[in-house]
């Protein structure tokens, strides 16, 4: 059984793979460049959306029920307030990914949800202003993670369990052997049996970095992975008067006609928050630029204008963040070698999956079978990456 274990990024799901693995007896050594949580990942910004009734697939389901049964049981045993449930709004037009994808889980999986007309969505929440030809999906269990401190409570967790964490630390290259994984840093030589790489937007260089694998293998992973630019604006109270907290406003997520997907935060002290999934510029594999720029409120502004008119006023806090991301926007979840498991990246959309999935690749680390069917994250669907894990 594997018994010393290096983790390479220690964001969401770097930072829930080492409390996981920490708790089950291993030595686990966790890096990152930077000392977690911070801003120079996807995980920083006071809020995450969780929900249950997935719309991107219903394959992610098993992951969300664990992944709340194991949420649950972290804040229970650490005393730390990490999930809030707000119930979640869904809306867009009947036949839009959003809600087709909603209902198709729901139904799959016996979620509990409500049907609301535009009616009614006003009726109960009068901050949304949606089109007659729009409806929307309420979903009770749906809520918010503080993921700052779902990644500090995971880290001190697994330091109570004996983790050593490494940050931050430069990694200059590492190689996989037969016999396990040699991380040479720049505080030392690192070995172990197993190697997980779980470093989002740091993952190409880190790939650029490796030996051992198959010839061309990074080259073709990093192919799979691209960068992209978010921005992410708090916005104050406007002249409407509509209160935004948690106990009048729900998390929400809206459809356009247009497939233009947003999303918000009620105001846990920061404002209400509002951002659109996806349709960020494309930085490829470069540094994201995270200085607000004039432009980049404007479409936040317009969404704003149009489906909640009067309930903000001025921008509080403009933040840029980055989505790494797949071609098909689902996660990445396998071995590269032997020895050598990717965990990343999520597209923008992992966060409320980092307890379960951590457990996973924890129990990958160990060799023990998975929970949950991990098949359809597999580099095997890429063209190119297939070549890979076929040599694994």
């Amino acid at each position: 059984m594997t018994r010393r274990l290096i983790i390479l990024g220690l964001g969401a799901m770097g930072s829930a793979t080492a409390c996981y693995a920490a708790r089950a007896g291993l030595q686990v050594t966790g890096i990152d460049l930077h000392r977690p949580p911070h801003v120079h990942g996807s995980h920083h910004g006071e809020s995450r959306m969780i929900r249950q009734a997935y719309f991107e697939h219903p394959a992610y389901v098993p992951f969300l029920l664990r992944a709340y049964t194991l949420w649950d049981a972290l804040q229970a045993d650490t005393g730390r307030e990490l999930l809030l449930r707000t119930g979640g709004l869904m809306a867009g037009r009947h036949d839009s990914a959003l809600i087709e994808g909603v209902l198709r889980s729901a139904a799959q999986w016996g979620l509990p949800h409500e049907r609301l007309s535009t009616a009614q969505v006003r009726q109960r929440y009068p901050h949304f202003h949606l089109d007659r030809d729009m409806e929307a999906v309420f979903e009770t269990a749906a809520g918010l993670l503080r993921p700052e401190a779902c990644v500090d409570t995971f880290l001190d967790v697994a330091r109570h369990h004996g983790a050593r964490l490494l940050a931050p630390c430069t990694v200059h290259r590492w190689h996989a052997t037969p016999a396990g994984v040699q991380v040479h840093t720049d505080q030392g030589l690192l070995e172990a049996d197993q190697l997980v790489l779980s470093a989002g937007a740091g993952l190409p260089g880190l790939l650029a970095r490796s030996e051992g694998l198959p010839a061309g293998a990074p080259a073709r992973i990093a192919a799979h992975v691209r960068v992209t630019r978010q921005v992410v604006a708090h916005y104050t109270a406007g002249p409407a008067g509509l209160p935004l907290d948690r106990q009048h406003l729900p998390v929400f997520a809206i459809e356009e006609p247009d497939g233009r997907f947003y999303y918000g935060f009620p105001d846990l002290g920061h404002g209400l928050k509002v951002a659109r999934h996806g349709g960020g510029e494309d930085v490829g594999h470069a540094e994201v630029d995270t200085t607000l720029r004039s432009a980049d409120l404007r479409e936040l502004d317009a969404f704003l204008q149009r489906r909640m008119p009067g309930c903000t006023d001025a921008v509080r806090e403009g933040i840029v963040c980055r989505y790494t991301n797949t071609p098909d926007q689902h996660f990445v979840i396998d071995r590269l070698a032997p020895n050598v498991v990717l965990c990343s990246p999520c597209s923008g959309h992992g966060m409320k999956f980092a307890s379960a999935v951590g457990e996973e690749v924890a129990r990958m680390a160990m060799q023990l079978p998975p929970r949950n069917d991990l098949g359809f994250f597999s580099l095997r669907r890429f063209a190119g990456a297939e070549a890979v894990t076929a040599a694994t």
